[in-house]
Parts: structure tokens; sequence; C-alpha cells
């Protein structure tokens, strides 16, 4: 995201006696630096599989491919409890909180879009000592990511900056987190009470296998509701196995390129072995999405909103 040059302060020393000697000649101004390219990588495709189209009025449901810049506000909280050999773990809360700037292109056909993120705040409480916790917040701040995809949400590719360490290792999850925000949408038109599955991943076990079933709720003008179920599993060759279950809803605005909020939760489970003995972890999550800023760019103007925060909703 382009920032502010610092102000630049001048100073002139006046002479004891005698005229002011001329003020310097003003440094040329820095070349300007593009930004560096950010390695992109093709992402996995979902299947759509429609099961119903709703009731009438029918039509089309898509996102909007115009210029625009929109401000999300990312929080989640999780409870991490345990159990080895069958004796109970320390249970671990963590919090996450961050804060980016999306900024939306047209792609090369009309139904295409080029997307870019940026995080501008970045913050995590996971029980770490604070300069540790601090050194992966900094490393973390400022990073970008961009992705491309098309008014349906699907997405063809996808990449993030490299981070420098301790926060390469979250990098990923920060990029799903935002390109997965999108929900996939039917081709086909839709009204109230239209239902479709979404499918990731194939019959190979070891990979991420992810179920979604979407229910449009609402659809009113310049706004639209749906609500999801989600199921992912993963089993590894070392015996790890993997669950995932998940609902939650999501709301879309007339002229919002990503969704206005969405709120999840859920419960993952995962068995494994540790020291010879069976592990077995369970974690309550929930998280929240929120517009903060909405920026609509028309004629190279941007004119800008502020989006009243809303509270969270139960799922």
């Amino acid at each position: 995201m382009p920032r502010s040059a610092p102000p630049v302060a001048l100073l002139v020393l006046l002479a004891a006696c005698g005229d002011p000697p001329a003020p310097p000649a003003p440094a040329p101004a820095p070349a300007a630096t593009a930004p560096a390219p950010i390695p992109v990588a093709a992402w996995p495709a979902r299947t759509i599989t429609l099961h119903s189209v709703g009731r009438p009025p029918l039509a089309p449901l898509r996102m909007p491919a115009a210029a625009a810049t929109q401000r999300l506000r990312f929080g989640s909280e999780a409870a991490v409890n345990g159990e080895l050999g069958g004796a109970p773990v320390d249970a671990v809360r963590l919090q996450s909180a961050r804060t980016l700037r999306v900024e939306v292109r047209p792609g090369p056909t009309a139904a295409q879009r080029a997307l870019r993120f940026e995080v501008e705040r970045y913050h995590d409480e996971a029980g770490l000592p604070a300069p540790e916790q601090g050194a992966i917040d900094a490393a973390l701040t400022g990073t970008a990511g961009q992705w491309a995809d098309d008014t349906r949400c699907a997405v063809t590719e996808a990449g993030a900056q490299p981070a420098p360490p301790p926060g390469d290792r979250l990098q990923q999850a920060i990029l799903s987190g935002v390109v997965d925000l999108c929900p996939s949408l039917p081709a086909e038109d839709l009204g109230v009470g239209a239902t479709w599955t979404t499918t990731v991943g194939g019959a190979d076990p070891a990979a991420e296998h992810e179920v979604t079933s979407w229910t449009l709720l609402e659809r009113d003008p310049g706004r639209v509701v749906l609500t999801f179920e989600l199921k992912s599993t993963r089993t590894g060759a070392d015996g790890l196995q993997r669950v995932n279950l998940g609902e939650g809803r999501i709301e879309l605005r007339e002229g919002l390129p990503l969704p206005y909020r969405a709120d999840a939760r859920g419960r993952a489970t995962r068995t494994s072995t540790a020291a010879g003995q069976p592990l077995t972890t369970t974690t309550e999550w929930s998280m929240f999405v929120e517009t903060v800023v909405e920026t609509v760019v028309e004629n190279g103007a941007e004119s800008g909103v502020e989006a009243n925060a809303e509270p969270a909703r139960a799922p």
C-alpha cells in the first residue's frame, strides 16, 4: 500500500550580519520503485454441485469486477484441549487480530478480477514470550499477496510475498483466509432457498478433502445472506487424522468485491501419536470478518465510506 513520505523540515541558518545565504537546491525526488513481484501458483479448484435454484424471482448471483478497495478486520479465538495417553494436557487459548487492505482491479475479461492484499496490522496472542510474539507480528505486518478469480469467486492462482522468519510459517494461513473468503457461486440464476455444494480435493485421503453446503437465506435489493456448513478431513500415512466441522453466515453487499461480513464457528479434532502414546487434541474455534472502510473507485476518483461495525451474530 502506498505510504505518504515523512515531512521534511528545512532549517535555514541566518548569518549574524549580512544577507542570508540562498537556500540549498531541493534534492531530486527518489525514483519510485515498483513493488517486488509476488510468486503465484495454481489454486485448488472447487467443484460446484447445484441442488436447487430456490424460489422465484431468480437472478444471477455475482461479485463485482469494478476497481475498488475494501479494508477488512479479521478476528478469531480458539480453545485447544488435549489428552495424551488418556491424561489431560494443559489447555491453550489463542486469539488473532489483523486488518487487511484489499485492492481489486478488472481482469483480462469482464468476468475476471485481479486482487491484491496488504496486511496493515497483525497480532496474535498465543502464550508466547512478548519478544517472540512481537517478532512474528512485525514480520507479517506489511506483507502482501495477490490472487486472480472471476465474478463467481472461482480462484485460478494465488500467492504471498515471502515473509521473514518467524512469520513465514503463518503466511499460507493468512493467504488462504483472504482468498477463501469469497464464496463459490453457481452459474445458474438463483432465488431464496437455493442450495449447492462445493467440494475441494480428490480421493487421496492424505490430501485435504472439504465439502461445504450452501443455502441462499436472504436476498434483498443490494444485499444477500448465505449460510454454510462444512466438513474437512485429512488422513496421513503416519496415523494422523484430522476432522474440522464448521458452520457460518456470510453477508454480501452490492458494490463490494468481497463479503461485507462473515461469521463462523466450529470444532476440529486431531488424532496422532506422541512419545508412543495416542494424542488427541480438540479445538473449539470462532472467527469473524467485517468491513471497516469501503472505497469504490469510479472514473479514477475514490469515494470512501466508514462502515458501521456490527456485533457478531451467531451463525
